[in-house]
């Protein structure tokens, strides 16, 4: 509906004794358009500054509505309308009025008690065609003057439309009643509130409509019970107030006549246990006020369960099928199907919607719900807008309202005290208090019911979140915590996602997650929750079932064909088609061989990739395929790729071609005795180079590593990109005849060398300790030993970018190379510090191979930080393979394993994948075979394949 309908629909009031009446003047179905001088007064306006909206289809003495802004443009939220007249009868006479000229206006006692009545303050305008001027007067009581039948009102020629009269316009603007002020005042619940509006109360405002708390009740009416639920005092009706209204039982409500009270009994079966089914159940012959706050709750329902579609049918429905709502109401209806569309992309048709809704809080100043909705619409619209929306002061101004604070003030009574009870648990208080009721949950559960009765979906999103955090946080069942990933599902709280997947993968309950996915269908996603629901299914992927990873592979598939058409339809604001890679990427492992072939078909017949972000992540996807399983086919058409393509992918795949096509792997040799990395990383296994090419390779190996070293000496520090150190180390290793360890000493004893720089050369010397040459072990004993007692540095900007901790490593490794330089003083010192230290404690005693040990491994293994207990899993899974401890290392580590998270599952086959084969090893992957996640049972049938290979060849 246009803006100008919208307002014209809703009439206008009569304030009386409190309550609020609606003008009983309606507009004829084919209402006459009259539109002389109208563009040219809306034109003087326009240069005032003020916006102007023509009321030309539904004039009952409006013909443009007008949009007061100040000086500076910013909108006062003040309407003006005016009546324009140009005919030459009212100009062929002028007169003088109290010592003015001008000329007198006549019209009906109609239109004057139209115009004196109205919320909005209106003038009478006269264009004069040959002068190009417009005067006005504001039509007040007190310029009006009787003629009888009819009344008129003198239009003095002095006052113009113009820059002169600017101050003026705006005093007629602002004069208009500010309404009922409600904060700070005492009320009795319900009192002097329309009976017409009692329901959206209960839904939007429900501290005025429920009974006080402290308050003694002998009854409770069905919209009072409706507050009180939106205000989720279950508690009160369940102990207080059932035994003197029955009606406030839920089966006894839903079978009542009264249609209040089964709207009632509907609300509370969803709001207390989830079932939507009766909210959706059709109330025959609702009146108006009734329809509409069942069409809010059942559309607020829908949403919240993820079904904007339905909602915004509804909605549409009601509207449709109905004109009979009162001004507010339809405000209201307005907002929720506006609310809904924007989710399903129509974003322009919403706009224009939330638009429509503005200006009903100044049509209903006195009502608290009509400015909650202004606020909400006024706020929609900066959203969809941006900084284009203009009027920012206007938007924060609209949002401050009472009903807003009111809700803020529940969120934060909630919060206050989980504060309180985080702070007993915190300080150990043993002091009893003797409630079953939660209080944090109650409030916050509230908010989400205020803000998505009122179509508020930004504060109901960030409510929702908070709710669902704390739901997270203090529950372990697991349909409670797949509840709560739904519910941040729904309101798009993409990082909570990720951070509440990433623990419940750590620490269970993971039926949880899997609870959760069933509620997943990416058809059905909005605009608000397609990222993280595409988030949540690739964080997820390790415990999908084949036949759940396959279903959605087939559709990410079918829009990575056709990304653009999604992402326009529904307006999305993130990077699309990355995303959707990335979670190819992620449930590759997953799927089944089927869909792991659609795969690779997919990726290789991709057009050219130049964007960055999406090259990254095809070529993820490409680490993840197994070398053996791409066929000849797409070998080459990966070898065949365009150019133009980005290098992240063109480096990719030539990994796959050159590991696949022996003719194109030897083409590489030329480029390595170059020193190119990318064909060094193409070629694989460094063992299988020639002299010649590891001799030009290792030498530009030694120069880039002298380059790194005298660069962090002169303070200039990369960031990203391979390890020269680590590689001319893994070169020397290989190829010990070649070795150039000069520059590799030079780095470690470099005490200004960049910690990040050396890091990874650091772990490869650890897994390969055996093969360093003596006089090199010696030469960087004195470095190792400093850098595992020097702490990282403090980072540039005040701790931005903070450096690179190597202490735990440098430390490993001294004890590797040389035991008795790390002593069970050091390693108490380790024990007692940070995580990375512990690890590394775990490190060096499992290197020790000594069975004493255990009871350490094993109290640590209820370590808080999942890295510890991955750590000791690790290192306990090596024990296993070699024989150490015999049965009680596999006792703790079964032990271990039972924990409710997936993680620690795969740090054990890592370890065992670089263990030969025993009866240990073999324990433990059949321990693991059967396990939830697609990766661990992938990484035992790698390590399987890797043993039966070895033993073919021996």
């Amino acid at each position: 509906m246009k803006l100008m309908e919208r307002l014209q629909s809703c009439g206008f009031t009569h304030r009386l004794k409190g309550r609020v009446l609606m003008s009983a003047m309606r507009s004829p179905e084919n209402n006459a358009k009259g539109t002389s001088g109208q563009s040219f007064v809306k034109g003087q306006f326009e240069e005032l500054g003020w916006g102007v909206a023509p009321n030309l289809e539904h004039d009952l003495g409006t013909d443009l509505w007008l949009m007061a802004r100040d000086a500076r443009r910013f909108d006062l939220g003040a309407l003006v309308g005016a009546q324009v007249k140009n005919w030459a009868l009212e100009f062929d006479a002028p007169a003088t009025h109290d010592g003015q000229e001008g000329w007198w206006f006549s019209d009906s006692a109609e239109h004057f008690d139209y115009w004196l009545g109205h919320r909005v303050p209106h003038i009478q305008v006269f264009y004069d065609k040959e002068a190009k001027v417009s005067y006005w007067v504001h039509i007040t009581s007190e310029a009006t003057v009787s003629t009888g039948k009819q009344r008129k009102i003198f239009v003095p020629k002095s006052q113009t439309v113009d820059a002169e009269h600017f101050d003026d316009l705006i005093a007629v603007a602002t004069s208009s009643s500010i309404g009922q002020t409600w904060e700070g005042s005492a009320w009795l619940p319900g009192e002097q509130i329309p009976e017409v509006a009692r329901l959206r109360y209960a839904m939007i405002v429900p501290r005025l409509i429920a009974p006080h708390g402290n308050s003694s009740v002998d009854d409770v009416s069905a919209d009072q019970g409706i507050a009180l639920l939106t205000a989720y005092r279950i508690w009160e009706i369940e102990d207080h107030l059932l035994e003197k209204q029955p009606l406030l039982a839920e089966s006894a409500s839903l079978e009542a006549e009264d249609p209040v009270w089964k709207l009632y009994g509907a609300l509370r079966t969803w709001s207390v246990k989830g079932e939507i089914e009766p909210l959706t159940a059709s109330i025959p012959d609702l009146p108006a006020e009734v329809r509409a706050a069942h069409t809010a709750m059942l559309a607020a329902a829908l949403f919240e369960s993820g079904d904007a579609r339905r909602a915004a049918a509804v909605v549409e429905a009601a509207l449709s099928e109905h004109d009979d709502y009162n001004p507010v109401d339809h405000a209201w209806l307005t907002l929720h199907l506006a609310r809904n569309i924007v989710q399903l992309g129509r974003i322009s048709e919403a706009r224009t919607l939330a638009l429509n809704v503005v200006p009903v809080g100044q049509i209903a100043p006195s009502d608290p719900t009509a400015r909650f909705l202004t606020g909400v619409a006024s706020d929609m619209i900066f959203s969809l807008n941006g900084w284009q929306a203009g009027d920012l002061a206007a938007m924060i101004q609209a949002r401050d309202n009472a009903a807003s604070w009111w809700r803020s003030q529940t969120m934060t009574t909630g919060l206050a005290k989980y504060l309180e009870t985080s702070f007993k648990d915190w300080s150990n208080d043993e002091s009893i208090t003797f409630s079953a009721y939660d209080e944090t949950w109650a409030r916050l559960r509230s908010t989400t019911l205020i803000s998505g009765f009122g179509a508020d979906t930004a504060n109901w999103a960030y409510e929702a979140s908070l709710l669902s955090q704390y739901m997270l946080m203090r529950h372990e069942d697991a349909n409670q915590v797949a509840a709560a990933l739904s519910l941040l599902r729904v309101a798009g709280a993409t990082k909570p996602v990720k951070l509440a997947v990433e623990y419940l993968l750590d620490h269970g309950p993971v039926e949880a997650i899997e609870l959760a996915l069933e509620d997943v269908d990416l058809d059905l996603s909005t605009r608000g929750s397609l990222q993280t629901d595409l988030e949540f299914v690739g964080l997820a992927s390790n415990i999908l079932s084949t036949d759940e990873a396959d279903r959605i592979m087939t559709w990410l598939l079918a829009e990575v064909a056709n990304p653009a058409s999604r992402a326009a339809a529904l307006g999305l604001r993130f990077l699309y088609r990355e995303l959707l890679w990335t979670t190819i990427a992620r449930l590759y492992v997953a799927c089944s061989k089927k869909l792991q072939e659609a795969v690779r078909r997919t990726v290789v017949s991709v057009p050219t990739v130049s964007d960055q972000s999406v090259a990254h992540q095809i070529a993820r996807v490409l680490a993840n395929v197994s070398t053996e399983d791409w066929s000849s086919e797409d070998v080459g058409l990966l070898a065949s790729r365009a150019e133009g393509e980005n290098f992240e992918l063109t480096e990719a795949a030539e990994l796959v071609v050159a590991r696949r096509d022996p003719e194109y792997r030897q083409t590489l040799l030329s480029r390595i005795r170059q020193g190119e990395v990318q064909a060094l990383s193409a070629w694989g296994d460094v063992r299988e180079l020639p002299q010649d090419a590891a001799q030009g390779m290792i030498s530009a190996s030694a120069a880039a590593t002298r380059a790194e070293s005298a660069a962090s000496k002169s303070g200039m520090f990369g960031f990203g990109g391979p390890s020269a150190f680590r590689r001319l180390i893994l070169l020397n290793i290989w190829h010990p005849a070649l070795a150039d360890w000069a520059p590799c000493i030079e780095a470690l004893s470099e005490e200004q060398s960049n910690p990040a720089d050396v890091l990874p050369g650091l772990e490869l010397m650890i897994l390969q300790a055996d093969s360093l040459p003596g006089d090199v072990r010696d030469e960087i004993r004195a470095s190792l030993y400093r850098l595992s007692v020097t702490p990282p540095s403090d980072g540039m900007f005040g701790g931005f970018m903070r450096g690179t901790d190597i202490r735990g490593t440098a430390t490993e490794l001294l004890a590797v190379l040389f035991p008795d330089d790390v002593g069970d003083e050091r390693l108490l010192e380790l024990l007692a510090g940070s995580d990375d230290e512990i690890r590394t404690a775990v490190r060096v005693f499992a290197a020790r191979e000594d069975p004493s040990t255990l009871p350490l491994f094993a109290a640590l293994a209820a370590h808080d930080e999942t890295d510890v207990r991955a750590a000791v899993a690790g290192a306990l899974s090596r024990w296993v393979a070699k024989g150490v401890g015999a049965e009680s290392t596999q006792t703790v580590l079964r032990r271990l394993l039972e924990e409710p998270g997936v993680r620690l599952a795969t740090h054990v086959t890592r370890a065992i994948a670089g263990e030969p084969r025993s009866d240990g090893a073999e324990v433990i992957l059949d321990l693991l075979s059967a396990h939830p996640s697609a990766l661990v049972r992938l990484h035992v049938q790698i390590v399987r394949a890797k043993w039966e290979s070895s033993k073919h060849q021996d």
